[in-house]
């Protein structure tokens, strides 16, 4: 991910051949987002495609915390808790 991420931007998520190659697109960036562990801002949203079979997610990522949020075609999934390490 590029370091100041910014709309349009497109990176390679993964890079398995034959396994998994997705591409991540930024789609919004400077977002505020209400998550189980609280109010989070400067998040940016990616859309990634998995060119293999043509699936698409989105996926949130919040300074400080990393990947909060995957939604996909067969639903979401979200963070819950966050432990000082």
């Amino acid at each position: 991910m590029p370091a100041e991420p910014r709309v349009g931007d497109r990176f390679a998520q993964e890079q398995a051949p034959g396994v998994a190659q997705d591409i991540s697109t930024g789609v919004a960036i400077d977002l505020t987002l209400e998550t189980a562990v609280g109010t989070l801002s400067g998040c940016i949203k990616t859309q990634d495609l998995n060119t293999l079979d043509q699936a698409i997610e989105h996926k949130y990522y919040c300074p400080g915390v990393g990947l909060v949020r995957e939604e996909n075609a067969n639903g979401s999934l979200d963070l819950v808790s966050v432990s000082a390490g």
